[in-house]
């Protein structure tokens, strides 16, 4: 269950970073392509991943291929 904990915090953290982006990002407001890059760091930010199965699912098979997990602890996980 740390995964998913950390699953959480990760995201929580992310929503509350879009404003910091908007001040390091001057101008962000009147340039396309960092308006484009904002409105993507917004609809991954909103979407409820912590609480879409799917999605948790790919981020611990992300984190899977790159972090050695033995197969029942990945079984535990991605049933």
């Amino acid at each position: 269950m740390k995964i998913l904990l950390g699953i959480r915090q990760i995201t929580s953290k992310q929503r509350t970073l879009i404003n910091k982006w908007k001040d390091v990002n001057d101008g962000w407001d009147t340039n396309d392509r960092m308006q484009s890059r904002f409105t993507n760091l917004s609809c991954n930010s909103i979407t409820d991943i912590e609480n879409e199965e799917k999605e948790t699912n790919k981020i611990i098979r992300s984190i899977s291929k790159t972090v050695y997990l033995d197969s029942d602890m990945k079984n535990q996980y991605l049933e």
